[in-house]
């Protein structure tokens, strides 16, 4: 009683839909592409860029690196030491973008100062967010090191950081670099010094 032939509840047709809609979900499923990590970056979009960095020492021999730890940071290797650079803008020397990105990122003109080029450009792969655009690439790099010594020990030199490159900075001994958790350049970089 009180259910007429060829009338269902009005739940039925919900139920029935939910039951089909669970019959074919695994074939649903199974049509979707699972793409690993290592395809995903295939399938994005290449740059290239040009990169300097700067290996800046203070007179008694420490090394600055920088770091930024805030999550959201779309900085490349941002919650890892890195030493202060940048790309080269158009029109730019290697020297000139040096000396802008120094002074951008950390705070410190290096212009008075000897700039000397290690003898070793490496390459290297990362995911990028522009931030003109918002999105994400595939950025690869060839990277120009030099190196720059200050006139001051580091507890007297004044560092500046740009909060959206660094959120904190350190001076390190060469010996405690081992113990740091470094970017795939640096790593490479200060094996081939012999620091690590």
């Amino acid at each position: 009683r009180g259910v007429r032939r060829g009338l269902e509840p009005p739940r039925a047709p919900r139920v029935r839909l939910v039951v089909k809609i669970l019959r074919i979900l695994p074939e649903i499923h199974s049509n979707f592409v699972q793409y690993t990590p290592q395809q995903v970056r295939t399938l994005m979009r290449t740059i290239d860029r040009e990169i300097v960095a700067a290996h800046v020492y203070s007179s008694d021999g420490k090394l600055l690196m920088a770091r930024n730890t805030h999550p959201e940071a779309a900085v490349i290797y941002g919650d890892s030491w890195k030493i202060p650079g940048g790309a080269i803008e158009a029109g730019e020397t290697k020297e000139q973008a040096l000396v802008r990105e120094v002074l951008e990122e950390i705070g410190i003109d290096i212009t008075p100062f000897q700039v000397e080029a290690i003898d070793h450009v490496m390459t290297g792969t990362a995911e990028k967010t522009l931030s003109d655009t918002g999105e994400k690439v595939l950025a690869k790099m060839r990277f120009f090191t030099y190196k720059v010594v200050l006139d001051k020990p580091a507890d007297q030199i004044v560092v500046t950081l740009d909060q959206r490159e660094f959120t904190e900075y350190q001076w390190f001994e060469l010996s405690e670099l081992k113990f740091a958790k470094l970017n795939p350049p640096s790593i490479e970089m200060f094996g081939k010094l012999g620091y690590l």
